[in-house]
């Protein structure tokens, strides 16, 4: 039992110091990445590309549902993509080859252009991808990824959350408890 403790307060003491350094795969209770956007949110802007016009009005719709709920974030529709927090692109299915039945994604980067996974630092903007072949909901799947360009990871476990996977979810637009985590967050 002795050696049981010692083993649990060595674990923990590496913990505390980064020592050990424990990440999960699974991200289903993680909820909100560990950081978010270097500037505000309360005047972001968002542009598509010719590649991801088909789903203009899906995008819109879903940038509304983010941004009708008491919240700090704005979001603007643009011509252009200089500066923009969120920017919009389709891809085919073959973008995601070998991986099948992907209808969404979305990479984060500093100022500079740099990516970066946003458990490790501060965005500046992201891309979102959405599959061009699927003819899944894509009010929702936007919605999603706009999520995680605010900084919500997956949460799986709460199939009533917008940021549960299109395999678990069953809404199709923000919830309130996402909202509650968008302000926690911001």
């Amino acid at each position: 039992m002795k050696k049981i403790i010692s083993i649990i307060i060595l674990v923990i003491t590496f913990i505390s110091f980064g020592i050990l350094n424990v990440k999960a795969l699974d991200y289903n209770n993680q909820i909100k990445f560990n950081y978010r956007y270097s500037r505000e949110i309360n005047n972001s802007c968002y542009w598509i590309s010719s590649s991801a016009s088909g789903f203009t009005n899906s995008i819109n719709n879903a940038a509304y549902d983010w941004a009708h709920w008491s919240n700090p974030l704005v979001l603007t529709p643009v011509s252009s993509s200089y500066a923009t927090h969120m920017d919009f692109y389709g891809k085919p299915s073959s973008y995601w080859y070998p991986y099948n039945g992907v209808l969404g994604e979305t990479t984060h980067y500093t100022s500079s252009g740099s990516y970066i996974y946003p458990d490790n630092g501060n965005w500046f903007y992201a891309d979102i991808y959405l599959n061009n072949d699927s003819v899944y909901n894509y009010q929702g799947t936007a919605a999603h990824e706009m999520g995680h360009a605010l900084g919500l990871a997956h949460w799986n476990s709460n199939p009533y959350s917008i940021m549960a996977q299109s395999s678990t979810r069953i809404v199709q637009v923000v919830q309130s408890i996402d909202n509650q985590h968008l302000n926690e967050k911001y």
